[in-house]
């Protein structure tokens, strides 16, 4: 029994055995293990490559990074920190950012020569003016035969003035100007005026701010940013302006010349309140106001208050350069009290008692 127990596990074997021979040999060549070979140059085991060459020495004998610069030179501003850009110019750029680190890989020479995988900044100081890139290329050394390699490239930041920057240090170089005023002795609405100017970023396309007695001048590089200011004004404050401009160069040959432009921006002498005292064609026309008013807001309109009935009425700037008046004091005379308590009367038993106590009086 146990002879043809062993005769049947052989057969079995046997059986097993043809099957995977008759599985390899129907196998295509390409799906066929390839036996180890030695390398050619050091003798070390290795899978077969067109070259039959182990990696260490392939390593050691092809430089991939060779093919492109190692260092290179990035220009940056030193006025506005923008970095120079060959194609549009001078941009702003955040340390290892995405924007710097693609225009670092533009600046490098002989780049496109080789396969980038991968592209890494490497912490530096910020003062030691260094960036420095850690780099993963790939290139094929031999047919069908692809080496990837590791360098550090390091850029070097030299400072540069822009043409912006080179324009404001220059002198008359601005083209327009704004010269906002409020004629009054505390400036609440021209405050307000310079937060709303913050906020919405206006001050972006001026070129130099100067700070004077009545008021604050913007200076722009070119006219359209100085009427989209002047724009932007009125619909934020009441105001009116004058515009004038001064002829710098001419070219009688060629119908040339060069002007400044100046706008002289002058705004409400009111401030939130302050007490006013209305012409009567503007109380009338406001509802019937009375004449003596608060000033309770200003901002596109001028809005005012009567202390005593609490009637609401709204100006518009148009209105007020027509018949302009000044305030008779403003919030700082205001004197703060408080109320301790309130006492209701009727009015009909008021009369009453102020009548009695008439006609004792008289009497």
């Amino acid at each position: 029994v146990v002879a043809a127990s062993e005769r049947g596990e052989a057969g079995e074997a046997g059986e097993t055995g043809e099957a995977d021979a008759m599985q390899a040999a129907a196998m295509l060549p390409s799906q066929r293990a390839a036996p180890d070979v030695l390398c050619c140059v050091c003798g070390v085991s290795m899978k077969p490559n067109k070259v039959n060459t182990c990696a260490q020495c392939l390593q050691s004998s092809h430089d991939v990074t060779s093919e492109f610069a190692k260092q290179a030179v990035l220009l940056r501003c030193k006025a506005c920190e923008r970095f120079q850009k060959a194609t549009q110019g001078w941009i702003y750029c955040a340390l290892e950012s995405k924007p710097l680190l693609a225009l670092c890989l533009k600046k490098i020479k002989g780049l496109q020569k080789v396969s980038l995988v991968d592209a890494t900044f490497i912490w530096t100081e910020e003062h030691s003016k260094r960036i420095r890139l850690k780099l993963t290329v790939q290139k094929e050394v031999a047919p069908q035969v692809v080496l990837q390699q590791q360098c550090t490239v390091e850029f070097t930041i030299q400072n540069k003035m822009c043409e912006d920057c080179h324009m404001q240090e220059a002198s008359l170089t601005w083209d327009s100007v704004a010269q906002v005023r409020q004629k009054v002795t505390h400036k609440r609405t021209f405050l307000f005026l310079e937060q709303l100017i913050l906020k919405h970023g206006e001050d972006a396309r001026t070129i130099k701010v100067e700070a004077q007695p009545d008021g604050i001048d913007f200076y722009f590089s070119a006219k359209n940013d100085a009427v989209r200011f002047i724009d932007f004004l009125e619909t934020v404050i009441p105001l009116r302006y004058k515009t004038s401009k001064k002829i710098l160069t001419q070219d009688t040959k060629s119908n040339f010349a060069t002007f400044n432009n100046t706008f002289s921006v002058e705004i409400v002498p009111l401030c939130k309140d302050d007490l006013v005292c209305l012409p009567l064609a503007v109380a009338r026309k406001s509802g019937n106001i009375s004449q003596i008013a608060l000033v309770s807001n200003v901002t596109n309109v001028i809005r005012f208050l009567d202390p005593i009935t609490c009637q609401v009425a709204d100006l518009s700037g148009e209105r007020f350069w027509r018949t302009p008046f000044r305030a008779i004091l403003d919030s700082r005379r205001l004197v703060s009290f408080t109320v301790l308590d309130v006492q209701l009367h009727d009015s009909a038993e008021e009369k009453a008692r102020l009548r009695e106590e008439a006609k004792r009086a008289a009497a």
